[in-house]
C-alpha cells in the first residue's frame, strides 16, 4: 500500500454524527448500505475494497473530520462529497 494521504476538514455544523456521514457516502455511491467491507464504529468509518481495491478511513473528532486514503484522488473527491458538513482545513501527507 502506498503512503496515506490525509485531509483535515473543519465541521460547519455541530450536530454531525458518523451515521449521517455514512448516509452521505451511501447516497454518493461510495459504499453500499450494510456493506461488509465498511466498518462503522463510534467516531469512525473504515472501508477497504471496491472497484479499485482502495482504502479510506473517515474519523470524526471534535469540530473536525479527518479523511485518510491510499489514493490522493479519492481523498480529494471524498472531501468534495462531504463539503455540506465540512470544509477543507489542511492537506497533509502521512
Amino acid at each position: 500500500m502506498s503512503a496515506l494521504r490525509r485531509v483535515e476538514l473543519k465541521l460547519v455544523r455541530e450536530n454531525v454524527h458518523v451515521e449521517g456521514i455514512h448516509e452521505l457516502l451511501v447516497k454518493g455511491c461510495w459504499i453500499e448500505d450494510h456493506d461488509p467491507r465498511c466498518l462503522v464504529s463510534q467516531g469512525e468509518i473504515e472501508f477497504s475494497g471496491g472497484f479499485h481495491d482502495s482504502y479510506f478511513k473517515i474519523s470524526l473528532k471534535p469540530n473536525e473530520l479527518i479523511i485518510e486514503s491510499d489514493s490522493p484522488w479519492e481523498t480529494e473527491v471524498l472531501a468534495e462529497e462531504l463539503k455540506e458538513i465540512a470544509v477543507k482545513k489542511a492537506l497533509l501527507l502521512k
